[in-house]
């Protein structure tokens, strides 16, 4: 398990990202992206989501765009259900498997983390395998926790 504490940005393109585009254009309804990240069972659904897959109302939040991405600001970061980084931008991105943060966040984050350890001071943190940590993110809805496998 590892979190990189570093990101490179990517330049702001002049052209609107695709999904605002197809609502622009008249293309789809919605500018909702409905994405189900499951492996061979994954699917994005465009311009709507797919009830069949969820339960529950949508949690929606202010995105963000002024550094070019999805991003939605003032979130929490949990580990043990108590607050470990607040105020966390999270960078809505379903291409990306790792987590990255500022420096100091992410050392915060991984010093409630018990038996985590920076390899090498390189900014890559790992923890016991067998270790039972209960993580969760929140952007002021409910907590999104994260498994073991994940």
């Amino acid at each position: 398990r590892t979190a990189v504490a570093a990101m490179a940005l990517t330049p702001i393109l002049p052209q609107p990202p695709f999904l605002q585009h197809a609502v622009q254009q008249g293309l789809i309804q919605s500018g909702v992206l409905g994405v189900r990240l499951a492996g061979a069972a994954s699917e994005a659904f465009i311009g709507g989501t797919n009830p069949a897959l969820y339960t529950g109302p949508i949690e929606a939040h202010a995105i963000d765009p002024s550094n070019g991405f999805w991003q939605a600001p003032g979130g929490t970061a949990k580990v043990g259900g108590k607050a470990a980084v607040t105020n966390v931008s999270a960078i809505i991105d379903t291409g990306t498997a790792g987590i990255v943060g500022p420096p100091e966040q992410v050392a915060r984050f991984w010093a409630a983390v018990p038996g985590a350890q920076e390899d090498a001071g390189e900014g890559v943190w790992t923890y016991p395998c067998d270790a039972d940590v209960a993580v969760a993110f929140s952007w002021g809805g409910k907590d999104w926790g994260l498994s073991a496998d994940e």
